[in-house]
């Protein structure tokens, strides 16, 4: 009687003869034969449907495991851990990484905002759950603009490192740059969420101003500029009573003390109705919930915004 083997993947029994043997495994049915190939990682021999593919590459699911092996989120293809970099906080080799490099964007359009959100807050917080996004617009003159010669983007990408961090891990970690209509030759720096004690000891305000006062921008002195604060909603209270109670109270102090408000902002008539206006609709003889619902049936150019964005 011929002596049989088993084929390794199919299992299924044939003669000796007919089988063929691998220096890897004992043996394969000459069906399954065909399919056999190579790691690209340790070179051993597999049945193909035992291989994890990539673009290029194959690897065993040993070396998957072991070799700390990891597919870049760009390409697909299958690399080494200590062979990637992060981006946006998904692995790419480093071919892909050179590649972003040169085709990151700097400056995103108006409507731009991020497919998420990063929020920040310091070690020692835990877990707070008022945050506050700032938008700041800064600009220079005509002239300023037109006898500088580097490129916008080029300006911009050196802001945006003083903010986030040169690595690619860091692009737009921590804020973002866009064009806004208000803005002749300038850009809106706009962070991410951050805690009160984050914004104060670890964004690094003071160095994110030097950078842009060395660039030529400006805000404040500029005349086209403006700063918006976005703050969490439960900042304003635990509870959806509370909330509306108290936003009420902020609205209506801005109405009640509109003069005072003018001076404070530096911004002459003009710049403040065209901007940042007060609702004018708004009476201390109303109630909460009242003033809260014609602020939010309003536009969004008001000193106090309700507007989502």
């Amino acid at each position: 009687m011929p002596e049989t083997v088993t084929c390794f993947h199919c299992q299924q029994t044939g003669i000796i003869d007919d089988m063929y043997e691998r220096y890897c495994h004992p043996s394969y049915c000459e069906d399954c034969l065909e399919e056999i190939v190579k790691c690209d990682f340790c070179h051993s021999e597999f049945h193909s449907s035992q291989l994890i593919t990539g673009r290029d590459y194959s690897a065993c699911p040993e070396c998957m495991e072991n070799g700390n092996l990891i597919r870049c989120s760009n390409c697909d293809e299958l690399i080494q851990e200590d062979e990637t970099e992060l981006f946006q906080n998904e692995p790419v080799c480093n071919n892909c990484a050179y590649d972003i490099r040169k085709n990151l964007t700097y400056i995103h359009e108006y409507k731009f905002n991020p497919v998420e959100f990063n929020f920040h807050e310091r070690h020692n917080e835990n877990n707070t759950k008022v945050f506050y996004g700032i938008e700041l617009e800064i600009d220079k003159t005509k002239e300023e603009y037109n006898n500088c010669y580097d490129s916008e983007e080029s300006i911009a990408a050196e802001i945006h490192d003083q903010i986030n961090g040169s690595d690619l891990t860091d692009y737009e970690k921590y804020g973002y740059l866009k064009y806004d209509g208000s803005i002749k030759h300038g850009m809106e720096i706009v962070t991410h969420p951050c805690s009160f004690n984050f914004h104060i000891k670890d964004m690094g305000w003071k160095h994110i101003l030097d950078e842009c006062d060395t660039k030529g921008y400006s805000s404040h002195d500029i005349g086209t500029c403006g700063m918006h604060i976005h703050i969490s909603k439960v900042a304003f209270g635990t509870t959806e009573t509370e909330q509306e109670l108290n936003i009420a109270k902020l609205l209506l102090y801005y109405e009640t003390n509109w003069n005072n408000i003018v001076k404070f902002s530096r911004r002459n008539r003009q710049q403040i109705e065209e901007y940042c206006s007060r609702y004018n609709n708004i009476l201390p003889s109303d109630q909460p919930s009242e003033i809260c619902k014609k602020a939010k049936g309003s536009g969004r150019y008001f000193a106090v915004n309700l507007k989502p964005l």
